[in-house]
């Protein structure tokens, strides 16, 4: 495997474990809530948000630890696409659950002290705050780092030799499919920087 996909895999592990200690950590305060002295004098709303709280957190927990275990008991320990995958997706997935239940416990302490009300309106735009960086950001980048033409790609394959169209092609068809054994590394690694410019889409037209 290449040494990007090691360097990828590695990071999204990394990232999966800090995650999970953040989340452990809100778990905990939200958890000793329940036992202060002025959680007596929360409503009932108040106290099933609490509840609320403290399953989306769990849940959290649940989806970062998924990355780890996939990766030492379905992978064995090698690096592979599939791991890089499972890792991306259940952190950010992870995300969703945790900033709805900081919300939700935030409605649980305001309400307590500002009225259900504010306690609504507070927790509300916390929420939709943490969605918007997270996700919508998140798009944003990842949208602008992909934003290469049809025309830009269209310049690069009139660069290339018309000879070698034939072999770029299956390249990134093959880069698509993840078939890599029979090609040498630094065609693997063309087809690689072709696949991350949107080329293949492209090409495929032209094919």
């Amino acid at each position: 495997m290449s040494e990007e996909l090691d360097s990828k895999l590695k990071t999204a592990l990394d990232e999966s474990r800090l995650l999970i200690l953040g989340a452990q950590v809100l778990f905990g305060f939200a958890f000793q809530a329940a036992f202060q002295e002025l959680f007596v004098e929360v409503d009932t709303a108040g106290r099933i948000a609490q509840i609320v709280a403290l399953a989306l957190l769990s849940i959290s927990v649940m989806l970062l630890i998924v990355p780890s275990l996939h990766h030492q008991i379905a992978c064995d320990g090698r690096t592979l696409h599939s791991a890089l995958n499972v890792a991306t997706a259940f952190a950010a997935w992870s995300l969703l659950p945790l900033t709805l239940g900081l919300g939700a416990s935030a409605y649980a302490v305001l309400g307590r002290f500002a009225g259900n009300q504010t306690g609504i309106i507070f927790a509300g735009l916390l929420t939709a705050t943490g969605l918007a960086l997270l996700y919508g950001l998140g798009f944003a980048l990842r949208k602008q780092r992909k934003g290469l033409t049809q025309a830009d790609a269209s310049v690069l394959w009139s660069a290339c030799p018309s000879g070698a169209r034939a072999e770029r092609l299956a390249l990134y068809r093959s880069c698509r499919n993840g078939l890599f054994s029979h090609y040498p590394g630094a065609a693997v690694q063309q087809a690689h920087q072709a696949q991350s410019l949107e080329i293949p889409l492209f090409c495929e037209s032209e094919g």
